[in-house]
């Protein structure tokens, strides 16, 4: 072959595998030889089993590559060429080698052999060409062979080389994941070429899911920061490190300690390459730490004291609130025993029982009563703990305490609280039945009876309504005391609320045996009661139940002992009344009769009434006062006597009299047409109103809903409301007078209090109260009254109606005084609004009369 041919020919084998390497060369080798060398077979084969049998590497028969076989060595041309040097056979090879059932398989004519030696010269393989037909050019077939033996070496020791090393690599990574660390390695990029991470390892990642990426990336943004500021100079130096601790993120989320450690990398030319580390979980580590930097905290922040003391008691750590609830410093207690503390409050016995249990159950909690430095004594509660030692040997003592004297005086103060009434000091309700079922036991147990008190205070309401909460108040307390002074220590009194008491007398023989009591405590009662320069009097009904003939439970008695009160308040009040079943119906009629009137309120059952005022002088109807009933459908029309009072303890006072004061207005301004330009009508408004309403608002929206002038209307109010002191009372009432109202006083006469509250008030009539009309004729006390409230009037110049009058002789002298107007039966009954309508419209009075 020519030198140019030859040059040529390596070009194009360069070419056609020159970039390849490994498995890959030999296989485009095998292929390219084939066709540049016209054969059938090329095949390139390793020498296995100590040499005695051939491993093909890479194989291409007949135009496509074939799979790779093992085949003998002996009784073959090939094992001549490993034995000896290159085999030629041009021609007739199956001839030759008769015992080689493989070149008869092939169909083998012409064979060409070469031995592959390593680069010290030992033989490793052979590439052989085969064909069916003679060859010709064996010299061009051995020519081209010699051109890739040294490549052909050369990979196979590279190959050879990369599989040791594989295999050693192997070992490493065996190791590697062996381990409970993590051992990685990093690039000059720091990007993660190795880790032994896996699903159940410290960050719960597959290595692959690592590769690429820094290790910066599976930490928190801050630490990232953090570490890599740290990290950049050793980078910077390509220094080792060890134990730096960082915070990475797990695959699942959670966070986990690291303890770094690792080495910087050099190729052989001294080139940097990355860094080679381990990562270890410290974790649970960090986690102890911080539990104990947590405990050393809590030890210290704890308002419990803590102190530890050794197997021998001797103390060896204290707290800081230890110093603070004793008073003793650690250096003044380390090294003694907790004898220091000691009150001399417990006897020997209790501390040998309090060892005795540590000693069986391992630890003791109780109050205890101790010493501190300044020498008070304080309860404290004390828990002590024994500790063991990890082989379960006694190693010590741990003791908790806490001052606990504000606690008990809490507890005392909440027990006081819970038991008694925080006003007047006497028991309560729930002390009253802890009382009262001791009673009954003793009761049982004895043969005796039991008796049960209920004191409610007569017309309380308007003294507080009066005066105001706070004097009703210290008017309480002054009835407690009195009901203590009068009672024996074995008696139980108890504010049940609001004005209403209780008593009980156990261990009576009968119940004679405490009615002189009853009746001192009703004398002592009805004192009068010194407030701030004010004499005020009062009385009080009693209701009596005895155990176990009127019931036999705390609640059964008080509800019959109400009945008997309210008994006691319908005789004349100021007296007791023993319970009788007639009471317990009566008691269940006024509960009836309240809940008939909550329903009428709702459903508007009342009706108004008018009684006309008459001018004394011309016989004209001047005025009227409206009145309500009740038109009870299952009973029929309903007086005010009968409901009022109930309406104003269930708190229903103030809806009725809004209801009355619209529909009044309401109905007069239908028959104003009829009536002279003086004409009013009067309406009824209790103190309750005052309280829960703006009145003058409500006067105003009234009258101008209904087209009613001001001077139309006049207020009639009771006494007591102008004895309360309040000062938005008296403010609604000028506010009225501003408006034009009428304010006028009813039963004026029948209070208790001075008249100086007619300067104060902005008052326009009087109403003489119908007991004074009743007495002109028989009583010259009651004339004088009347004579004197007349010429008060005048002085005043305040108007003056006579209400009750029933005899034309009433009328007369009440005339001659110069009362200017009357209200009674003698001119008319209060009338149904037609039938009133209808007086006015025929004015009957001016010529009867």
């Amino acid at each position: 072959m020519a030198f140019s041919d030859i040059a040529l020919e390596v070009k194009r084998l360069s070419d056609a595998t020159s970039v390849k390497i490994g498995q890959e060369y030999f296989e485009s080798l095998v292929e390219y030889l084939s066709n540049a060398l016209a054969v059938d077979i090329v095949l390139i084969g390793e020498l296995v089993e100590g040499n005695t049998a051939i491993q093909t590497k890479a194989v291409f028969a007949n135009g496509e590559r074939a799979d790779n076989i093992v085949y003998q060595l002996a009784g073959t041309p090939c094992e001549t060429v490993v034995c000896h040097d290159a085999c030629v056979i041009s021609k007739d090879a199956q001839l030759a080698f008769p015992e080689d059932l493989l070149l008869q398989d092939m169909n083998v004519e012409g064979y060409v052999g070469v031995p592959l030696t390593s680069l010290e010269g030992t033989p490793f393989g052979l590439i052989i060409a085969l064909s069916s037909q003679p060859i010709q050019n064996e010299d061009f077939i051995l020519t081209y062979f010699d051109l890739v033996a040294g490549r052909i070496a050369a990979e196979y020791e590279r190959l050879q080389i990369m599989k040791l090393l594989t295999d050693q690599e192997k070992k490493f990574r065996d190791i590697a994941f062996c381990s409970s660390d993590i051992i990685w390695e990093v690039n000059e990029h720091l990007e993660y070429t190795f880790s032994s991470t896996i699903p159940e390892g410290i960050l719960g990642y597959l290595p692959e899911e690592l590769m690429g990426k820094k290790p910066f990336e599976f930490m928190p943004a801050k630490e990232s920061e953090r570490v890599q500021a740290l990290f950049q100079p050793i980078w910077d130096k390509r220094e080792k490190f060890s134990a730096l601790e960082n915070l990475s993120i797990h695959k699942d989320g959670s966070l986990v300690y690291l303890e770094t450690s690792g080495v910087p990398i050099f190729d052989a030319k001294g080139e940097f390459r990355g860094y080679r580390g381990l990562d270890r979980n410290i974790t649970e580590r960090k986690e102890k730490e911080r539990e104990l930097q947590l405990a050393a905290t809590v030890l210290e922040t704890a308002t419990e004291a803590v102190m530890v003391t050794d197997v021998d008691k001797k103390i060896i750590k204290v707290n800081k609130a230890f110093t603070e609830i004793t008073g003793y410093e650690r250096d003044e207690v380390l090294g003694k025993t907790p004898a220091v503390l000691t009150s001399g409050h417990h006897d020997s016995a209790f501390y040998v029982e309090m060892f005795k249990t540590l000693e069986l159950t391992g630890k003791w909690g109780s109050e205890i009563w101790n010493r501190k430095k300044n020498g008070s004594i304080y309860p404290q509660w004390l828990s002590v703990s024994a500790m063991y030692d990890e082989q379960g040997d006694l190693s010590g003592y741990v003791a908790l305490f806490s001052d606990i004297t504000k606690r008990k005086e809490y507890e005392e103060k909440i027990e006081y609280q819970a038991n008694y009434d925080a006003l007047t000091g006497l028991a309560n309700r729930h002390l009253l039945k802890d009382r009262f079922a001791s009673a009954i036991y003793r009761s049982d147990r004895n043969n005796r009876l039991v008796s049960l008190l209920f004191i409610d205070l007569d017309r309380f309401k308007q003294v507080n309504d009066s005066f105001g909460h706070t004097f009703g108040d210290r008017l309480l307390k002054q009835v407690g005391k009195r009901l203590g002074s009068h009672v024996r220590q074995s008696d139980t009194v108890a504010r049940l609320g609001g004005d209403e008491f209780a008593v009980i007398f156990p261990d009576l023989p009968d119940t004679h045996h405490m009615e002189d009591t009853i009746r001192t405590i009703l004398d002592t009662l009805s004192q009068p009661y010194h407030i701030d320069n004010s004499d005020v009097y009062l009385s009080a009904s009693i209701g009596i139940t005895v155990y176990p003939e009127d019931g036999n439970t705390i609640e059964e008695l008080l509800r019959n002992a109400d009945s008997a009160m309210y008994k006691a308040k319908n005789s004349g009040r100021n007296t007791f009344q023993y319970y009788s079943a007639d009471m317990h119906l009566e008691a269940q009629q006024r509960i009836e009769l309240e809940n008939a009137l909550r329903k009428a309120v709702v459903r508007k059952e009342f009706v108004l009434h008018y009684q006309p005022v008459i001018d004394a002088r011309t016989n004209r109807i001047v005025g009227a006062e409206a009145l309500i009933r009740w038109q009870r459908p299952d009973v029929g029309l309903v007086y005010p006597n009968d409901f009022i009072g109930l309406a104003e303890e269930c708190g229903l006072i103030t809806a009725m009299g809004e209801w009355v004061l619209q529909e009044a207005c309401s109905q007069i301004a239908q028959i104003l047409d009829k009536c002279p330009d003086d004409f009013f009508v009067s309406v009824n408004v209790s103190c309750d109103q005052f309280k829960h309403a703006n009145m003058p608002e409500l006067v105003a929206e009234t009258l101008q809903a209904n087209g009613l002038a001001p001077h139309r209307l006049v207020l009639e109010i009771t006494e007591s409301i102008m004895l309360n002191d309040d000062c938005l009372i008296l403010e609604q009432f000028e506010n009225l007078r501003r408006l034009g109202i009428g304010i006028s006083i009813d039963d004026f006469g029948t209070g208790y209090s001075s008249l100086s509250y007619l300067h104060k008030y902005p008052i326009t009539t009087l109403k003489i109260d119908r007991s004074f009309v009743n007495e002109l004729a028989s009583d010259n006390h009651g004339h004088a009254l009347v004579t004197a409230i007349l010429a008060m009037s005048e002085s005043l110049g305040l108007k003056v109606i006579a209400e009750g009058i029933e005899q034309e002789s009433q009328a007369g002298l009440l005339s001659k005084e110069g009362c200017m107007y009357f209200q009674g039966y003698l001119y008319s009954k209060p009338l149904a609004f037609d039938a009133f309508q209808q007086l006015v419209t025929e004015s009957r009075f001016i010529s009867e009369r």
